[in-house]
């Protein structure tokens, strides 16, 4: 986090960053069960097509580490197999959060 947004005073804000970071986790977390499989189906259906995306990530090598990491997130960032995103919202100027899931 402190690497992707490193203009932000995270030192100086460390609930914000705590904040952020939990959102992230939750993600990931809610990521599981059917959505792991639909996340594979995009990822060898784009492998095996004839025509795009597929044909153009061809020839890929799929032992270097490298270009398997670029072609699981960039299948993760074309084709999100999740719906819906949790996030933390408030109503009282962050006296209290409430988890939401929109």
């Amino acid at each position: 986090i402190m690497r992707k947004w490193p203009e932000e005073a995270w030192k100086d804000r460390p609930a914000k960053l705590t904040v952020l970071a939990n959102a992230m986790l939750d993600s990931l977390a809610l990521l599981g069960g059917a959505h792991i499989a639909a996340a594979l189906d995009f990822l060898l259906a784009i492998l095996f097509m004839e025509g795009e995306p597929g044909e153009s990530i061809r020839p890929l090598n799929l032992t270097d580490e490298g270009q398997l990491h670029d072609l699981i997130w960039e299948t993760l960032r074309r084709y999100p197999p999740a719906t819906g995103v949790p996030r933390w919202i408030t109503d009282d100027k962050g006296a209290t959060w409430q988890h939401q899931i929109a």
